[in-house]
């Protein structure tokens, strides 16, 4: 079994590495890139940037430099592990304005939270 990303908006698609804990993102879905906080391209490995991509396979809604909200860690183009030419990301992290937190400090997916909505633990919460 392997965990992969991508949206419903079919922009973005990325399978993870059978040997590595990495993800190849693949070209002929779309055209992805990482964008930082002053709008520009990354391009060193381990900055972290905005996945911003344009879809290849939206013919009637094209997304075009379509912004997820959603980050990731840029590792390189290539994995030596399994020979893939793909840019390789690594540490996704979930869309940015979805999140909240608790006392814990720790953010929390609101994804997560609604997939668990079937625990009495959520009943406290009310907004």
């Amino acid at each position: 079994m392997f965990s992969h990303y991508g949206h419903s908006e079919m922009v973005v698609l990325a399978g993870f590495c059978e040997y590595e804990d990495i993800y190849h993102v693949l070209p002929q879905y779309g055209y992805a890139e990482l964008i930082g906080s002053n709008e520009q391209l990354i391009t060193k490995p381990g900055q972290i940037g905005e996945i911003v991509g344009t879809s290849f396979i939206m013919d009637s809604t094209p997304f075009i430099r379509y912004r997820t909200r959603e980050f990731a860690v840029l590792t390189g183009w290539g994995c030596p592990a399994c020979g893939l030419p793909y840019q390789v990301w690594e540490r996704l992290e979930g869309r940015a304005q979805e999140f909240f937190v608790p006392r814990g400090g720790r953010y929390v997916s609101v994804t997560a939270a609604i997939a668990a909505m079937h625990d009495d633990i959520w009943d406290h919460i009310e907004e």
